[in-house]
C-alpha cells in the first residue's frame, strides 16, 4: 500500500498503558514507517520501560517542561517527514487493521485532510507477550466505570456523519500538507478548537471513519469519571459562547460531538433534580404528578441509550448503569451551567496559541502549515 506514515504518541506518565499501546502498534497488519513517543516531561517510569522493551522507538523529550498533549503532538509531528501522521494516545490500543483503514480512507478520499476514529464500546483484554504480562503496572481488567465511559462515547460517536467539524485526538490522522499545530494552551478543548480552526479557517475536511475503533485503556473511578464529566462540559460551554460569530453558526449547531438528545437529556435531568423542590411550591398531588411526568420524560428521552446500555450490562449492573446515567447527566448539566455563568461574569478560555516547527509561539495570522509534502 502506497504512503509512508509515522505514529506519534504523546506521553505524560503513561507507564500503566504505554507497553500495551506499543504492543498493539507493532502487532498491526500494516506497520508504521516510524513510531515517535513525544514525552511531555514525565516523572514516572514510562521512558525506562521504553528503553527496556522498545529501544528502537524514537523519543522526543520536552525542553519546556509539561506543555500538555497538544505540545507533545506538535513536537512529535514536527520531527517527522512522513506523508501521513497518525496520532495515537498513550492509553489507546489500535486494532490489527487500524492503520490499513486510515491509509485506505486517505486514498479513497483525496480531498479529506483528516481521518478520525472512535472508541470500542468496552475494554477488551488483549493478549500480551509473556515478557510484558508480568509487569506490575499493567492492568487489563475490566471495570464498570471505565466500560460505562467507553460505551457512552461509542454511542455518541455512532450516529455521527462522515464529515465532521472536530478532531478526536485519541485516534486521528492527518496528511502532511494539512499539518497545522495544535493549540497548546487548551488541554480540555484542544480537539474541538483544532477542529474549529481546521474546518472554519483553514477550510480542511475531516472524515469520520465508523470502522476505525480503538481500545481505550484509561481507568476511571466513580469520582474521576464524574470529575471528568463536569470539567469537559464546563470547558465546552465556555468555548461555545466564545465562538459566537455568524460565520460559526454551523459549528454552533453541531458543536463538537454534542447531539440534541444529550442537550435535552441534560435539561430534563436537571428538572428531575429540581423536582423535589417543587413540593414546597405546589400541592403534593400536583408536585407528585409533575415529578412523574418529568421522570417519564427523562426515561423516554434516554430510552435509546438505555437500551444500548442493556446490550452491555445486565441485572443489577444495568440498574446501576441507569442510575449512574442520571447522576452523570446532572454532573454534566452542572458543568454547563457553571461554565455558562462564568462566561456571563467575564471568564474566557485563553485564545488558542499556536507554534511553529521549532516550538516557538506564532501569531495565528502568520500561521502556515508545518510541512508541505
Amino acid at each position: 500500500m502506497d504512503g509512508t506514515f509515522a505514529v506519534v504518541i504523546p506521553n505524560f506518565n503513561g507507564e500503566a498503558t504505554i507497553l500495551q499501546c506499543l504492543q498493539a502498534i507493532f502487532s498491526s497488519s500494516l506497520l508504521p514507517d516510524e513510531v515517535i513517543v513525544s514525552d511531555d516531561a514525565s516523572t514516572d517510569s514510562s521512558l525506562v520501560l521504553l528503553s527496556k522493551f522498545y529501544p528502537q522507538i524514537k523519543i522526543i523529550r520536552s525542553t519546556q517542561g509539561n506543555t500538555g498533549s497538544s505540545g507533545a503532538r506538535n513536537r512529535g509531528q514536527a520531527s517527522s517527514e512522513k506523508e501521513f501522521v497518525v496520532f495515537v494516545d498513550v492509553d489507546v490500543q489500535v486494532s490489527k487493521n487500524s492503520f490499513q483503514l486510515i491509509l485506505e480512507a486517505f486514498q479513497k478520499n483525496p480531498a479529506h485532510h483528516w481521518i478520525v476514529g472512535s472508541f470500542l464500546a468496552t475494554q477488551f483484554t488483549g493478549q500480551l507477550p509473556t515478557h510484558l504480562k508480568t509487569h506490575p503496572v499493567l492492568n487489563s481488567a475490566k471495570d464498570f466505570y471505565s466500560d460505562y465511559k467507553n460505551i457512552y462515547m461509542s454511542y455518541v460517536f455512532s450516529a455521527l456523519p462522515e464529515n465532521i467539524d472536530f478532531i478526536f485526538g485519541s485516534i486521528c490522522a492527518v496528511r502532511g500538507r494539512a499539518r497545522y499545530t495544535w493549540p497548546q494552551n487548551q488541554n480540555v478543548t484542544e480537539d474541538t478548537e483544532h477542529g474549529i480552526q481546521a474546518t472554519n479557517k483553514w477550510k480542511q475536511k475531516i472524515y469520520f471513519h465508523q470502522d476505525l475503533k480503538v481500545n481505550h485503556l484509561k481507568k476511571y473511578t466513580f469520582t474521576s469519571l464524574l470529575k471528568n464529566d463536569f470539567w469537559v462540559p464546563h470547558s465546552w460551554a465556555l468555548l461555545f459562547w466564545q465562538h459566537s460569530s455568524p460565520k460559526e453558526a454551523l459549528i454552533k449547531r453541531r458543536f463538537a460531538h454534542a447531539r440534541l438528545w444529550q442537550i435535552f437529556g441534560l435539561a430534563v435531568a436537571a428538572l428531575v433534580l429540581l423536582a423535589p423542590l417543587l413540593l414546597n411550591l405546589a400541592s403534593p398531588i400536583l408536585s407528585l404528578s409533575l415529578m412523574m411526568v418529568i421522570a417519564a420524560s427523562w426515561f423516554g428521552w434516554n430510552l435509546k441509550f438505555l437500551l444500548h446500555l442493556r446490550k452491555h450490562f445486565s441485572g443489577l449492573t444495568f440498574v446501576k448503569a441507569t442510575a449512574f446515567t442520571l447522576l452523570d447527566q446532572w454532573t454534566m448539566a452542572f458543568g454547563v451551567i457553571v461554565g455558562s455563568l462564568e462566561y456571563l461574569f467575564g471568564k474566557r478560555i485563553s485564545p488558542a496559541q499556536f507554534t511553529n516547527s521549532a516550538g516557538e509561539l506564532v501569531d495565528e495570522s502568520a500561521l502556515v502549515s508545518i510541512q508541505t509534502l
